[in-house]
């Protein structure tokens, strides 16, 4: 990879560590949403920090859901079933993550 896209791509993934988690879990523009990328540049790249601080997060999303709840990407974390803002994509999310081989990624429309 080229040295500036390398350096972008850092600063791209240190920046959604920092700023990209606490809104609501929901796969579209939430917690599960961002553990995406972070987990993908892990294993595109080969680098086990970025598949380790998704994981991290993961734990960390999944223990707020079960003793505070889950946040949906609604209004005020309104409850909802779907897929990008709801309890499906949440759960879809953590799925994917702890079994990607089995599980692909919805936000690459990869193939399964």
């Amino acid at each position: 990879m080229e040295r500036t896209s390398a350096r972008k791509l850092e600063t791209a993934l240190t920046t959604t560590l920092r700023e990209g988690f606490g809104g609501s879990h929901c796969l579209c523009h939430g917690d599960v949403g961002n553990v995406e990328p972070l987990y993908l540049a892990g294993e595109l790249l080969g680098e086990a920090r970025w598949i380790h601080a998704a994981r991290e997060r993961a734990a960390h999303i999944l223990h707020q859901g079960r003793t505070r709840g889950w946040l949906c990407g609604l209004p005020r974390g309104t409850e909802t079933p779907g897929l990008l803002m709801g309890l499906a994509g949440i759960g879809y999310g953590l799925l994917r993550l702890a079994a990607p081989e089995r599980v692909p990624s919805v936000l690459t429309l990869a193939m399964p």
